[in-house]
């Protein structure tokens, strides 16, 4: 990828919410033309800039009402319409007692593939569609240290991807791992 200009990006939001209940939706376009993008083989620039997003987000918030054993519930979707690609997703996680578990659903349809160098364990190799299947989970352990801020988050996700016929190639189609993560609230 070559960046020919800086980007800006409008990302208008507009979200309410009522007792446990909350919703935001919003968009994100780039307005700048021809900021980014590759070099065919014939020496043509070709822009990759063209993105824009649309996003809803969903949530239940059961631990205003009861913070020992709320549930607290998130769906989520996501629309991006780009240069010879379009890409949906959506989610739905739900916590409880520090314990979470959420699926994503990823639908990804790429009509015009360059070859971009990947150099090392891509996904996507070629024109076609896909749809990844991502299953998580996640433990909080609270206030390390007794520093009431100070959390530490132990997760795992498991991936399936399921690509055209044309693109399996072979038994690299699932992917997992896990995370520590380190949060401290200022």
């Amino acid at each position: 990828m070559e960046q020919k200009k800086n980007v800006a990006y409008l990302r208008p939001v507009v979200s309410w919410a009522k007792d446990e209940f909350s919703v935001a939706a919003a968009m994100e376009a780039n307005v700048v033309q021809n900021a980014y993008g590759y070099k065919d083989a014939q020496g043509n620039f070709i822009d990759q800039s063209g993105r824009t997003g649309y996003g809803l987000t969903m949530t239940w918030n059961g631990l205003k009402r009861d913070p020992e054993d709320g549930v607290v519930v998130n769906l989520n979707t996501a629309y991006m319409d780009a240069s010879n690609e379009q890409d949906l997703t959506a989610g739905v996680n739900a916590l409880w007692r520090r314990f979470e578990l959420g699926y994503i659903y990823a639908h990804n349809k790429i009509s015009d593939y360059a070859g971009v160098i990947c150099d090392n364990d891509c996904w996507i190799k070629d024109e076609g569609t896909y749809n990844i299947h991502t299953f998580h989970a996640s433990y909080q352990i609270p206030n390390v240290m007794n520093m009431q801020n100070f959390n530490i988050y132990l997760g795992a996700y498991y991936s399936i991807l399921d690509s055209d016929e044309k693109l399996s190639q072979g038994d690299d189609d699932d992917r997992y791992g896990a995370r520590v993560r380190f949060k401290y609230f200022f």
